[in-house]
């Protein structure tokens, strides 16, 4: 059997850089130069890789509602409030800065679009 369990890729990956990784992707992203700093690159995604985002993004709206049918708006929202919170206590007890700052979900339209 050929491939990496998924210890094998992370540990495989760990410590990559974007010209190791850029031929897993080349079909995928692209880099382009800052315009303001031409130090920067920054990485976008090509046509081929927007279609392939918006079918992952379909795939996983449809696990969501497959998931949570039948189970109320109020009742999703209830949990989704639970596990932020669980979320922003544990980042805080191990002194991990979240990347966003998290949504109160009343802020918000709560429904299977946002999990």
């Amino acid at each position: 059997m050929s491939g990496l369990t998924l210890p094998e890729s992370a540990a495989r990956f760990a410590d990559a850089t974007w010209d190791d990784l850029a031929p897993y992707f080349e079909d995928l992203v692209e880099r382009r130069r800052d315009p303001s700093d031409r130090r920067i690159n920054r990485v976008y995604l090509t046509a081929v890789g927007k279609n392939f985002a918006a079918g992952i993004e379909d795939f996983r709206e449809s696990v969501a509602r497959e998931v949570l049918d039948g189970i109320d708006e109020a009742a999703i929202g209830a949990a989704l409030d639970t596990l932020l919170r669980i979320k922003i206590r544990l980042a805080d007890q191990n002194g991990v800065k979240l990347a966003e700052a998290p949504v109160p979900r009343d802020e918000e339209k709560v429904g299977v679009a946002r999990i």
